[in-house]
């Protein structure tokens, strides 16, 4: 909101007024998506510098020459991109640091429960932490579908208030779970401990796959609904 504020007043004082029509088109529809969905923000901002340079006052272009630079400096720079590239790149790295600690690559997604499933494929359907959607469908997809991953913006608002209450554990997450037709759930214990409790005390899930936070449980008794979940 206060970019919006900042690009009016930009308008409201600009000198080049045959281009504010055009910009405000432009910034209008960039608002309305980031308004709309917080992910779409990142269009807006980096289009306002553009529309505030758009709207300012036109000047005569300057010669050529006088954007050339100096070629000293300009290959110093190029050079020091050169070899921080280098230096980034993963076998330069570790010869130079040899002895540094390893770090594991993927620390937010459910590698371990996704090999399992991998070699232990589960019939039926899924329910899964939503932060691990994306993941799961990149391993296991697209023969798996994940219920929900980060495409946050198709689901309808029925559907996101379903699996919140399931990732919290209420008292009517069993009905919720079978409404969906699930048969197998991927999840955390310490990312949705009530829901693992919940899992764990039911009588009516056993814990398949158990590593690190990671946990996946499967159903044991039948399904008191096989309603299907809406589409996504």
């Amino acid at each position: 909101m206060a970019a919006i504020g900042i690009l009016v007043i930009a308008m409201a004082q600009a000198r080049a007024h045959a281009r504010v029509p055009e910009q405000l088109l432009r910034m209008a529809l960039l608002a309305g998506l980031a308004l709309w969905a917080v992910r779409a923000s990142v269009w807006f901002g980096l289009a306002l510098p553009v529309a505030i340079c758009a709207l300012a006052r036109e000047r005569a272009p300057r010669p050529a020459d006088a954007d050339r630079g100096v070629p000293l400096a300009s290959g110093l720079v190029l050079a020091a991109l050169a070899v921080a590239l280098a230096v980034a790149l993963p076998p330069v790295r570790r010869a130079i640091i040899s002895d540094g600690a390893s770090r594991p690559e993927l620390t937010a997604a459910p590698s371990a429960a996704a090999g399992w499933l991998a070699a232990n494929p589960q019939p039926g359907r899924m329910f899964n932490f939503q932060p691990w959607g994306s993941y799961l469908e990149f391993r296991l997809g697209p023969r798996i579908q994940p219920a929900v991953d980060s495409r946050i913006e198709l689901l309808p608002a029925e559907r996101w208030r379903d699996y919140l209450a399931i990732a919290a554990g209420r008292w009517d997450a069993e009905r919720l779970l079978g409404k969906w037709g699930i048969d197998y759930v991927v999840t955390g214990e310490h990312r949705t401990p009530s829901l693992t409790a919940f899992l764990a005390a039911s009588g009516r899930w056993r814990l398949a796959f158990s590593h690190g936070d990671e946990r996946v449980y499967v159903r044991v008794s039948p399904r008191t609904a096989s309603t299907r979940p809406p589409a996504r």
